[in-house]
């Protein structure tokens, strides 16, 4: 099932980081995911009151030899491409087009929608989630002709679950909406079961009224209850268990954790369910802060995982073994387990447990003392996290351009209907005004009638088109936010980094007792510094990209007197004038400088002066842009020469160069005065 293993991924970004202050409202989610994914699996594999199917592909074949009548080879074909969905689908495919071929002439309309279905999951096992989609719609019809009750809510459903793939919950929620009343109509309790359980997951999910899903997961665990499924209510029970924890009614959480826990007294039928509530059992202990309880679960579910050689599935228990230890202080067992969970997320490319495998084993040698382990553990952890935003993102873009590309089909479809439509009604009028042609003033009127009827048809498919465009645009508008968005984020994360490289170098000078080297950090700790600065603006304070440079210069001369606040020397500063906003490419080389400029005034011009003054004037005229740099120290020792200057005046003329500025200086009343011009 390469489509919902993929989702599964996705959703698991969403899962608690296990040390998050958000415990409960991120434990939502994983339970979502846990029992949504089952559920899902459920659904495609079996149909209530009918045995799964258990013949093999060389037996299927066989039977299809044998058989005569179209409605038999339908029925047949129907099966192969069942029992081979996920293993063989280019195969698969071809089956459902057999059936398609037999069932259609005969109008088995069940058999075509089963088709149909078929279809669209193999759509979505080669993720064509557009097309998937189509087909759904198709065996909806198509069982709405047939009047089968099943595959209208099957459709529905699945057409659900697409849309929740793509993060359009509204359309999720409405489409299983649609599926249960379907399943309510069809009297079968394992759709109804599956259904509701599935929307009251999405009302969870997006944080809907939540009466609406508890009452949905009752519905799930009754219906469930009356087919003697105890499995399935057991994983509906723990479901609406952790709903009444997250809302702090603690009887009604204990009296469906009983329910939950009854899979315990049934045989061992489905092994999976038994290890998917043991995961929803330990995660409610972790959530009522129990870790001793949570324990046997999550190791009971571990083995279970283990001996069905569920290797994708492994990482949940053993992570929340290692929330458990942690939680009871038992820090070595937490770490082994860390380093157990840490070699299997890998090897499964699990990238959310490494994150949160490194995340406790940084927490762990922190807390015993070992601080550099501890640094480098955080550092893969960032590296993780990062990884991990950077799926989120390219997975979000993805589906803004889905959800495009879905409203532009159905924008297409309903103007390829309504010119059908209008194509008929002009067939019709033609075909009318041939049959009353003997009749010539009824002719002419029906002719009459045909024209005003077309151009109102006309008028009424301009408005359509209008509004469908408005809504086009406003699809754009809302992706460009979005975009504006992620641009946003990355610029507070290289924010972040840098402080992150800022805080590096300030532990390696405390870390070396040589004072030269202890000033070459410091000084690249305020040029980075400054860097981190533009990147700040940029997020916190506009929406246009560009940099307010008074604002930021007096940032940058703030922070630099905070850094140098040991020298007690109290600066007079003065930001003067106006220009206009500079984009990220200018910003950068400027606030550079200027800290350069800043740092040789604390450094050396204020040794002998009682009240040290800096002052910045800008000024742009004819597109030119001139800043004066003065401070009323004693002023440069030898004559001003960029090229042969130290490591400062070096990287002042780099950036000048970059810009495609000058830069000069000057004496003049009792002011040193540095002058660049771009």
């Amino acid at each position: 099932m390469a489509k919902r293993l993929s989702i599964c991924k996705w959703l698991e970004m969403q899962k608690n980081d296990l040390n998050s202050k958000s415990q409960i409202s991120i434990n939502v989610k994983l339970g979502f995911i846990v029992v949504l994914v089952l559920f899902i699996n459920l659904f495609i594999g079996q149909r209530a009151n009918a045995q799964l199917i258990s013949e093999s592909e060389d037996e299927l074949l066989k039977e299809l030899a044998s058989v005569s009548s179209d409605s038999a080879k339908a029925r047949v074909y129907g099966k192969l491409s069942w029992e081979i969905r996920f293993i063989k689908s280019k195969e698969a495919k071809e089956y459902a087009i057999m059936e398609l071929q037999y069932a259609l002439p005969n109008k088995d309309y069940s058999k075509v929608a089963e088709a149909y279905r078929s279809l669209g999951i193999n759509q979505v096992v080669n993720k064509n989630i557009a097309k998937a989609i189509e087909y759904y719609d198709s065996c909806i019809y198509y069982a709405g002709l047939g009047e089968d009750k099943f595959f209208q809510a099957s459709g529905h459903s699945l057409k659900a679950g697409m849309y929740g793939d793509i993060g359009d919950y509204d359309k999720s929620i409405e489409q299983y909406t649609q599926g249960l009343e379907y399943a309510k109509q069809s009297g079968n309790n394992y759709i109804l079961g599956v259904l509701s359980n599935n929307l009251a997951d999405a009302y969870q999910y997006t944080n809907r009224n939540t009466l609406l899903v508890q009452e949905n997961f009752k519905l799930a665990i009754t219906a469930s209850l009356k087919d003697k499924d105890y499995w399935s209510a057991s994983l509906s029970s723990g479901n609406l268990a952790r709903e009444y924890a997250n809302q702090g009614q603690l009887d009604s959480m204990r009296r469906y954790m009983k329910i939950a826990e009854s899979i315990f007294e049934h045989p061992d039928k489905k092994p999976y369910h038994r290890a998917s509530v043991c995961d929803e059992l330990a995660n409610i202990y972790l959530i009522l802060k129990q870790p001793a309880k949570a324990m046997p679960y999550a190791i009971m579910a571990e083995k279970i995982l283990d001996s069905l050689q569920r290797l994708d599935n492994l990482p949940l228990p053993i992570g929340l073994q290692m929330k458990a230890y942690f939680d009871l202080k038992d820090y070595d067992n937490a770490g082994k387990t860390a380093e157990r969970l840490l070699i299997l997320a890998k090897s499964r490319d699990a990238k959310l447990y490494i994150k949160d495998a490194y995340k406790t084993l940084s927490d762990i040698a922190k807390l015993k003392g070992d601080h550099k382990s501890s640094l480098n553990y955080y550092e893969q952890y960032t590296f993780w996290k990062d990884s991990i935003f950077s799926i989120s993102r390219d997975q979000s873009i993805s589906n803004i351009e889905l959800k495009s590309e879905l409203a532009k089909k159905e924008l297409e479809t309903k103007l390829e209907t309504q010119k059908k439509l209008s194509e008929n009604k002009r067939l019709a009028s033609q075909n009318t005004s041939l049959t009353t042609f003997s009749w010539l003033s009824s002719a002419v009127g029906l002719v009459l009638f045909g024209l005003s009827f077309l151009l109102w048809r006309a008028y009424k498919n301009k408005q359509s088109i209008n509004t469908q465009l408005q809504k086009e645009k406003a699809i754009v508008e809302k992706q460009a936010k979005e975009k504006a968005m992620l641009i946003k984020e990355i610029h507070h994360r290289v924010k972040n980094n840098l402080t992150m490289l800022k805080s590096l170098l300030f532990l390696q000078g405390r870390a070396t007792s040589n004072q030269e080297t202890k000033r070459i950090l410091e000084e690249s700790q305020l040029r980075i510094n400054s860097m981190a600065l533009v990147h700040k603006k940029l997020y916190e304070d506009n929406d246009d990209g560009l940099i307010n440079l008074k604002e930021l210069l007096n940032n940058i001369l703030n922070e630099t007197a905070m850094s140098n606040s040991h020298s007690k020397i109290k600066i007079e500063a003065d930001i003067a004038g106006h220009c206009r906003d500079l984009n990220l490419d200018i910003a950068i080389p400027l606030a550079l400088m200027v800290n350069e400029l800043i740092t040789n005034s604390f450094k050396y011009a204020f040794n002998d002066v009682d009240t040290p003054l800096i002052s910045i004037n800008l000024n742009e005229e004819s597109n030119k842009l001139k800043i004066v740099y003065s401070d009323n120290g004693k002023g440069l020792s030898q004559p001003f020469d960029l090229d042969n200057g130290g490591f400062g005046f070096k990287m002042l003329n780099l950036l000048s160069q970059q810009l495609d500025a000058s830069i000069s200086y000057q004496k003049q009343d009792g002011l040193s005065q540095f002058v660049l011009e771009l």
